[in-house]
């Protein structure tokens, strides 16, 4: 009978590394005198316990070298491999496992600590006499299963003891081992300090030290940079995980590595999987079953992702990005210097800025450590408010990687503030706030993300680049955000087309209005006794109104805004929309040089809504006017300063302290009142070439509740450009 076929793909080179730290590991396992290790208990189960070893075995080492050792009866490979077995993985015995087993985690680290040194003498050259090797650990939880294997598998007897060091440099090894206190994945509440200080103190030791840096617990940069440049741990990959089955699931040594490969996931789901996620797949009976295993956890895992953050926007894709970044960074595929870190997110209340920032964490995977000024100030006088403060940040240090998310941070004001009172508290804060902030940023795998209502009350030096990389406004929500908080609740409940329904009529709410909405209307209906529908969920956001009139003027006078700023081309229009509460036509203003063109032009795009209004509807309404940041306010004020502060309007270069001040003298009352009748005049005639434009693509903002992105591009291409 022929033998199984065996595998001609090439092992990597770094395959005979990586089979001699097995091979230690096991012995480890097989020594009976073996020093006792507290460690062994509580981080992977019985797994980490000696399994039993028979008393004769075959050396794995003769297996590898001659196949003929594998070689089965006559009949026996048809048998196994309809059981579902795999001959090439079973002796002659029938056995298809190991006489000792590795933990899995240990296997799979030995490998990738053989892919990252290559070969043994790159690993001897590490750690000749007095040499400084610095170890890079992406991942927090992966330092002590490193100091495991490095311990148990690369130092063998005939090398001296390695040592733990933690606070002072022992007189006695030769090789010190250096690592951070890590105890159930998490960092000691002082540890990035101690480590600190016990790598400076093993300098002044003339041993050969291995130092394992976690992402978590960067060194202070003057350690850093008395020590070589740190070897990054490498990520897992096929390769690596094939290495590992070859000890994990066969008695010979040799898997079907061609059968094992093509069902594997590609290297970047295997980077993303959890160490539960690993420990279930290899459960499995053989190495294909497991690359089974681990393809469908990881199409899971990616789908679950894949789903992402929901909604669309400036915020929602800023928030992928970090996401994207950080995942690149713990696959070890970019520095953490060279990705954006922080993130400022601003906007009205209830937009669910909260909720992005946990989402950001729950997609990752990763911790959401929180904090504000309302929670620190709880806990006393300013001395018990700054050490809050203080914890929050080294929680967020220590169970990096986290997201750290700091809410309201208007809260905490500017030191600019023309209000003295409490101004040495105050300031005090802000600079605790500043370093707090800086040291965070530094730990590799923080990703800080602000909130706040009212940006331009936040210390400048505060939201500056540096510490807020990405500062994004996050407006009300539209409808794919709305119709995610509407499914969360109601999925199964209503058809998804009335959900759809649902959640264009509500955009203008925020998230958490139409989640509170929700929920009231189920409470309602469990305490009746039956089952939800549309009609009570339009009662609880109250939708049931007939709007059409209304939308429809609010649509023109938006679109109007619009189309006059597309025209003389001073700003960008970023978003349309309408609601319950009235419209919005968000634009980004262009680079201006300030010449009284511009701010003519200005004024039009400001009084458009009007000239729109009275233009399709023949009345204007009271939409334009209101508070401060209404377009007639607005336009008043812009007006004003023209004349009175900015040296180009009537009165040539006079300044005046306000606009206020200046408009109590009637000329230049006059002379503003008129500014903004010609400049709605100018927005009419603007408006007048584009009525049908407007109309349809009024009708259009009517039908969807919101434009954003292609679709107002597609509006507003066709909008010609005319002289300002």
């Amino acid at each position: 009978m022929p033998r199984p076929s065996i595998t001609t793909t090439p092992r990597p080179d770094w395959d005979t590394l990586a089979t001699r730290i097995i091979a230690q590991l096991r012995a480890y396992h097989t020594d009976p005198q073996r020093p006792a290790d507290p460690e062994d208990e509580g981080t992977d189960g019985d797994e980490n316990k000696p399994w039993p070893i028979p008393a004769v075995r075959p050396p794995l080492e003769s297996l590898l070298a001659h196949a003929d050792a594998a070689r089965l009866p006559p009949g026996m490979a048809e048998d196994i491999r309809a059981e579902g077995g795999d001959p090439v993985a079973t002796n002659a015995d029938g056995g298809d496992r190991p006489a000792v087993r590795v933990p899995v985690t240990h296997l799979l680290m030995a490998a990738r600590l053989a892919a990252t040194f290559r070969t043994p003498e790159a690993l001897e050259q590490a750690l000749s006499p007095r040499t400084i090797t610095v170890l890079s650990v992406p991942e927090l939880r992966d330092v002590e299963v490193v100091g495991r294997v490095l311990r148990r598998g690369i130092v063998d007897k005939a090398r001296p003891i390695i040592r733990t060091l933690t606070t002072r440099a022992p007189a006695g090894p030769e090789l010190m081992l250096l690592q951070p206190e890590i105890t159930d994945g998490e960092m000691a509440r002082n540890g990035p300090a101690r480590f600190a200080r016990a790598v400076g103190a093993a300098l002044a030791v003339d041993r050969t030290l291995l130092i394992l840096m976690p992402g978590a617990a960067p060194l202070p940069g003057a350690l850093l940079r008395l020590l070589p440049r740190p070897v990054p741990v490498v990520p897992l990959d096929a390769d690596m995980l094939i290495c590992a089955l070859r000890h994990s699931h066969s008695a010979t040594g040799r898997i079907d590595m061609d059968a094992v490969r093509a069902v594997l996931p590609e290297d970047r789901v295997l980077r993303a999987l959890e160490p539960p996620e690993l420990h279930a797949a290899f459960r499995a009976r053989t190495a294909r079953a497991v690359a089974e295993r681990l393809a469908e956890i990881g199409a899971a895992t990616l789908r679950s992702r894949a789903a992402d953050i929901p909604g669309s926007g400036p915020a929602v894709e800023a928030a992928r990005g970090l996401l994207a970044d950080l995942r690149a960074w713990q696959a070890d595929e970019t520095a953490w210097s060279e990705i954006p870190r922080s993130l400022l997110l601003y906007g009205p209340p209830g937009v669910g800025k909260t909720y992005l920032a946990h989402q950001v964490a729950e997609v990752a995977g990763i911790p959401l450590i929180q904090g504000s000024l309302a929670e620190w100030q709880a806990s006393g006088h300013l001395g018990d408010m700054l050490r809050a403060m203080r914890e929050t940040f080294a929680t967020a240090r220590r169970k990096a990687p986290c997201v750290l998310f700091l809410d309201e941070l208007d809260a905490v004001g500017s030191r600019s503030d023309e209000e003295r009172h409490n101004s040495n508290y105050r300031n005090q804060v802000i600079n605790g706030l500043l370093q707090e902030i800086d040291g965070v940023l530094r730990c590799a795998g923080t990703l800080l993300i602000g909130a706040t209502n009212l940006p331009d009350r936040i210390d400048p030096a505060l939201v500056r680049p540096g510490r807020f990389d990405l500062r994004v406004e996050m407006p009300l929500p539209g409808p794919d955000l709305l119709l995610f908080v509407l499914s969360q609740h109601l999925e199964g409940r209503l058809p998804e087309a009335t959900l759809r329904t649902l959640a264009r009529r509500a955009v203008g709410q925020t998230s958490a209005a139409v989640d509170a909405g929700v929920r009231t209307a189920l409470a309602t209906v469990r305490r009746a006794g039956r089952d939800i529908s549309e009609d009570d969920i339009v009662r609880a956001l109250d939708l049931h109104a007939d709007r059409t009139e209304i939308d429809r003027r609010v649509a023109i006078h938006e679109c109007g805004h619009a189309i006059v700023a597309t025209a003389l081309g001073g700003s960008t229009i970023t978003r349309l929309a309408i609601g319950p509460g009235g419209g919005e036509a968000a634009r980004t203003r262009h680079p201006a040089v300030g010449l009284r063109s511009e701010f003519d032009g200005e004024l039009a795009v400001h009084l458009a809504g009007r000239a729109a209004e009275a233009l399709v509807l023949g009345d204007v309404s009271a939409g334009a006017g209101g508070g401060p940041e209404s377009d007639l306010a607005q336009a008043t004020l812009l007006a004003t300063g023209v004349h009175a502060q900015l040296g180009i309007g009537w009165q040539g270069p006079l300044w005046s302290e306000t606009p206020q001040a200046a408009l109590r003298d009637p000329e230049v009352r006059d002379r503003v009142r008129r500014d903004l009748m010609a400049a709605e005049v100018h927005a009419g005639r603007i408006l007048a070439d584009q009525q049908d434009l407007l109309i349809r693509m009024a009708d259009a903002l009517c039908e969807v509740r919101r434009l954003t992105g292609a679709d107002l591009d597609a509006w507003l291409a066709q909008v010609p450009e005319v002289e300002r």
